[in-house]
């Protein structure tokens, strides 16, 4: 989320790397409050750990609907292809099961939605979209770069 604060010109007040969707709807649930506007790009790391489509859905519904009624606002960002999981096929299964739910919600007055692959200009798979290696030298291939949020930021100055 960082990062989108960043692209956007503005103060991004929580960011959670590497959190799973149930432990960030856990996390938010023990804080005060939660902002009044949220852009929310999550999954990666639920689809890492092979999930069940039923546990994909328990924990997206439940984060969103927990968000719905704490915030003003909600951008649901679309889960990106992952690029170290490209040729696996049940990758693309879950991640097309997560994106529709993402979509699930375009009919509610507090969603926006923005999907990647629409402003990508592309295929949804990207490589370019991904960074190569952590600083240690260590394939990445996981989290995206610059060049995917430069494109997101055109999604997401539509629906701002």
């Amino acid at each position: 989320m960082n990062r989108f604060g960043n692209f956007l010109g503005c103060d991004t007040s929580l960011c959670f790397s590497g959190i799973t969707i149930s432990e960030l709807r856990r996390e938010l649930k023990r804080r005060s409050s939660v902002p009044t506007h949220i852009i929310l790009l999550i999954g990666t790391n639920d689809l890492m750990r092979d999930p069940s489509e039923v546990t994909l859905k328990r924990d997206y519904l439940a984060l969103v609907k927990f968000l719905l009624r704490n915030c003003e606002r909600l951008i649901l960002v679309s889960t990106p292809v992952i690029l170290r999981r490209a040729d696996d096929e049940s990758h693309f299964k879950y991640l097309n099961f997560l994106n529709g739910l993402v979509g699930s919600f375009a009919t509610d007055r507090k969603v926006s939605i923005v999907d990647l692959k629409t402003y990508s200009g592309r295929s949804i798979l990207r490589p370019d979209y991904f960074e190569r290696h952590f600083p240690s030298g260590r394939v990445d291939k996981l989290h995206l770069n610059g060049i995917a949020f430069r494109d997101l930021l055109k999604g997401l100055e539509k629906v701002i």
